[in-house]
């Protein structure tokens, strides 16, 4: 791969190269990888309130069941924070009870939850089971390591 001569060093690259065949496409996979990566690992920053609104109203109206909270113009960040921080989280824990094994294995192997198999894999009447019970553990002040 490296050849070395007196004067310099070159590199020849073997097999092929996306780059050069199509870089567009290229850099487009590549961003996808990166944003893909950064929203994964939460981190993701935002130095304009128009993005960071823009993205959290996304975020609500893709998953605003498992949130439970309404489809609005507009949200308190307490409430965001209860929705995402408290009854999210109960929500999640609940509803791996109605996931096949399979579906939690691939869970377990990316080691995070993610929303969508909330939005896809939880039908209507196992949302409304869910929500009983997690407004009730809410009522009641009791978290998710004391359900087990």
């Amino acid at each position: 791969m490296f050849e070395e001569s007196p004067s310099n060093v070159s590199l020849e690259i073997t097999g092929e190269n996306p780059v050069e065949e199509n870089p567009e496409k290229a850099a487009a996979e590549r961003l996808k990888e990166k944003v893909s990566s950064m929203i994964d690992e939460q981190n993701v920053y935002f130095d304009s309130e128009l993005l960071a609104k823009e993205y959290l109203t996304k975020l609500i109206e893709r998953y605003h069941r498992s949130l439970n909270l309404d489809i609005k113009e507009e949200y308190s960040l307490e409430d965001i924070e209860f929705a995402y921080n408290v009854f999210l989280q109960h929500y999640a824990y609940e509803a791996t009870e109605y996931m096949s094994d399979d579906t939690l294995k691939i869970i377990g192997s990316k080691g995070y939850f993610p929303l969508n198999f909330l939005r896809k894999r939880i039908l209507d009447e196992q949302h409304e089971e869910i929500v009983e019970k997690v407004e009730h553990q809410i009522e009641n002040d009791v978290w998710i390591s004391q359900t087990n």
